[in-house]
């Protein structure tokens, strides 16, 4: 599911912002801040806003440090996921993200970008993801909304491919079960 097109354009802009120019800067900013903003409200909430700012300025920081321009994006989320992490840790939140008891998967034979979700209206997807634990939540974003490999999955979140598959397949069901409609009792 890798958009070769788009990491040429990471990796170019990269390079180009390592160089100093501005303007590479910021197209690395337009491309990615609402889609940080987006990921980290999944995970943190009301204090996103304030842990993507923590972010960027990471990336101004580590930005000349990245050795592999083309990873760029698998690199800024997890920059994001472990500054969420550390922003839950720091209020006392008890996370989890790391100590899911789940079975392990076999592949699947179906393709995960034939989303089984497309039939669902998006409101009420993003409400159905709401619903979810958060190590679930943040895989089936980073897959289908950022459309991150399951390689780079696991290097975001620090966990193996075989869980990550593992928490897709149970987030994908979680998910399904809560985009079903509630049915109402009957008047009598």
């Amino acid at each position: 599911m890798t958009n070769q097109p788009s990491e040429t354009k990471d990796h170019l802009l990269v390079l180009r912002a390592q160089l100093g120019q501005e303007e590479a800067l910021r197209a690395l900013f337009t491309r990615y801040n609402g889609r940080l903003l987006y990921y980290l409200r999944r995970i943190v909430g009301d204090d996103a806003e304030d842990a993507l700012q923590e972010v960027w300025v990471k990336v101004l920081r580590n930005l000349n440090r990245i050795e592999k321009p083309g990873a760029f994006k698998a690199w800024i989320y997890r920059t994001a996921h472990n500054q969420a992490i550390s922003r839950l840790r720091s209020q006392r939140i008890e996370v989890g993200l790391d100590e899911l008891a789940e079975e392990p998967v076999a592949p699947s034979t179906v393709d995960d970008s034939l989303l089984v979700f497309r039939d669902y209206e998006s409101l009420r997807i993003h409400q159905g993801l709401e619903s979810l634990s958060a190590p679930h939540r943040e895989v089936i974003t980073l897959r289908f909304l950022e459309e991150l490999s399951y390689e780079d999955i696991a290097s975001v979140v620090g966990c193996s491919v075989g869980t990550v598959r593992s928490r897709l397949h149970y987030a994908k069901h979680s998910l399904l079960q809560a985009l079903q409609p509630v049915e109402q009792e009957p008047n009598p």
